[in-house]
């Protein structure tokens, strides 16, 4: 199943702006956790982890090998292969030893996951793994506009890649305080905006700069509910 989704949508985020690998490095900058090596569990494309091996050690494990194939051929391509090891592997058994790994993240995978048991023992592998930082990204539950586009896409479009399960802050604080300190719960990308921009490459020219536009929105404080936040996340201290 993963393999024919991924073959579908890997090109699509390949390229794209590797956005949680830059909220990892601005985390753990924030709160002083220095690293060496990251590990990105259910890495899909990989990109944000292509990214993050421009500073450390990037380790990428996911379940399916198409995504894994096309991220070695791109590895290849610009040369970033030296600090990037790409693995098929098992979210439940990751191939690790206790504490070996210093910063570590997954994005878009435990919403794939209806049964928080099941999340519980993934993120418990982990947190096993993990030295300092473990950094959670998921959907939010209550952007209306995403979770009405995304039923949309699963139910009448028939794409599989969108069903997923979405959370609310405190969901995903309540779950990742089982396995450290929650060092803050936030949001890392609005809908508003990236409908506006949608709208501006069609019936306008270039495009919009969302990650200004994001950052501006998050110093907004509750406003910025009024933006919807389509992703969130959680960071978890596990020093």
């Amino acid at each position: 199943t993963w393999n024919r989704i991924w073959n579908k949508y890997t090109e699509k985020y390949v390229h794209s702006n590797p956005k949680h690998g830059k909220i990892v490095e601005k985390i753990a900058k924030k709160y002083n956790i220095n690293f060496s090596s990251c590990l990105e569990t259910g890495c899909g494309s990989a990109r944000d982890s292509r990214y993050l091996s421009e500073k450390c050690k990037a380790y990428c494990l996911d379940l399916s090998s198409e995504p894994l194939k096309v991220a070695y051929k791109i590895s290849k391509e610009l040369n970033t292969d030296e600090n990037y090891f790409l693995m098929q592997g098992d979210v439940f058994n990751l191939p690790f030893k206790d504490k070996s790994i210093d910063v570590s993240f997954n994005s878009g995978l435990l919403i794939y996951f209806s049964a928080n048991e099941d999340i519980y023992r993934i993120l418990a592998e982990q947190s096993r793994v993990t030295k300092r930082l473990m950094i959670i990204f998921v959907h939010n539950k209550f952007d209306l506009i995403m979770s009405i586009l995304f039923k949309y896409l699963y139910h009448i479009k028939g794409e599989d890649l969108y069903n997923v399960r979405r959370f609310s802050f405190k969901e995903i604080k309540d779950i990742c305080e089982r396995f450290g300190k929650v060092l803050e719960v936030g949001a890392c990308e609005y809908t508003v905006p990236i409908v506006i921009n949608k709208f501006k490459k069609v019936f306008f020219t270039g495009e919009l700069n969302l990650e200004g536009i994001h950052s501006k929105i998050d110093k907004r404080k509750f406003l910025k509910n009024l933006f919807f936040p389509t992703e969130i996340y959680a960071a978890v201290d596990l020093r």
